[in-house]
């Protein structure tokens, strides 16, 4: 499975009241692990181009954000160009399309086939990467359909992230998203799933909660691994379908009463009782 962890920074809690500050995402290959600092990832810091407001806690926390998006008030042309390339700002009608690109270029779904994509070489965007590009994403272009693994995304980074321009046109979210919460629960001892901080403890992560987007993103990741022992889980999912007592009845004899000393309807009997035992057992178990 390809599951691509997601966190974002921003100025509060309110979509109306507060911006997005910085987005960052991880891909991670299920069925092919390799270390958190090697997976392909994607992080900007994000130009509203509008007056930034928010709560004071929010915005104290992101104050280095800020002091860097502030920087470009005193620069222009060229040097402004370099200074947002080489610090990964993106305005934010940019942001949804630089992910497809990134997403392409990472075999998400693949850019270069005859559906025109990026509208880039593929030498072109190993010699420069994906942040210095943006997509050309047309009507004929397909939506990516996303795996989100993410703490509280469901209820808090998905709200701003539906909001970036043409992002709902490039991207579909699956419903079932993935909170390594649930898998770090103690069940007879919490009185609500764990927030962050103790997620990090019981997977093993030293340290706070860093408040970047990236770092969060790839500890998240880190949790599931933890939770899923690297998704190595010996647990086999199997679909069980039981036989009707029809299609018992029309068993041939030759199969089921294999020994002369049962009698045919007797087996027949004991066959039926045994699924009947069988599925009560199972559903009560919820196995």
């Amino acid at each position: 499975m390809i599951i691509i962890s997601i966190d974002v920074e921003t100025t509060g809690l309110d979509l109306e009241q507060c911006s997005l500050l910085e987005f960052s995402a991880i891909v991670e290959d299920t069925c092919n692990i390799k270390p958190l600092e090697e997976l392909p990832s994607f992080s900007c810091y994000i130009d509203t181009g509008r007056l930034i407001t928010g709560s004071a806690f929010a915005l104290n926390m992101n104050k280095n954000i800020l002091e860097l998006l502030a920087k470009q008030e005193k620069l222009n042309g060229e040097e402004l160009k370099d200074f947002r390339l080489k610090n990964s700002i993106l305005n934010i009608e940019d942001v949804a399309s630089s992910f497809y690109s990134f997403l392409q270029v990472h075999n998400v779904i693949n850019p270069f086939s005859d559906e025109k994509g990026s509208g880039l070489s593929k030498e072109w965007i190993d010699s420069n990467g994906h942040r210095h590009m943006v997509s050309v994403f047309t009507n004929k272009s397909k939506h990516i359909h996303l795996n989100i693994l993410g703490k509280n995304f469901g209820t808090f980074d998905r709200v701003f992230i539906e909001n970036i321009p043409r992002w709902k046109q490039m991207f579909r979210i699956r419903r079932r998203i993935a909170d390594p919460s649930i898998l770090l629960t103690d069940w007879k001892n919490d009185e609500a799933l764990p927030n962050f901080q103790t997620c990090m403890e019981r997977s093993g992560i030293d340290g706070e909660v860093s408040h970047t987007a990236y770092d969060d993103a790839k500890d998240t990741l880190h949790m599931l691994r933890f939770a899923t022992n690297n998704y190595s889980s010996n647990k086999q999912f199997t679909t069980l379908k039981f036989p009707t007592e029809e299609e018992i009845d029309n068993e041939s004899e030759e199969e089921l009463n294999k020994t002369e000393s049962v009698d045919w309807n007797d087996l027949k009997s004991i066959y039926k009782n045994a699924v009947n035992w069988a599925r009560k057992y199972i559903t009560e178990n919820n196995q």
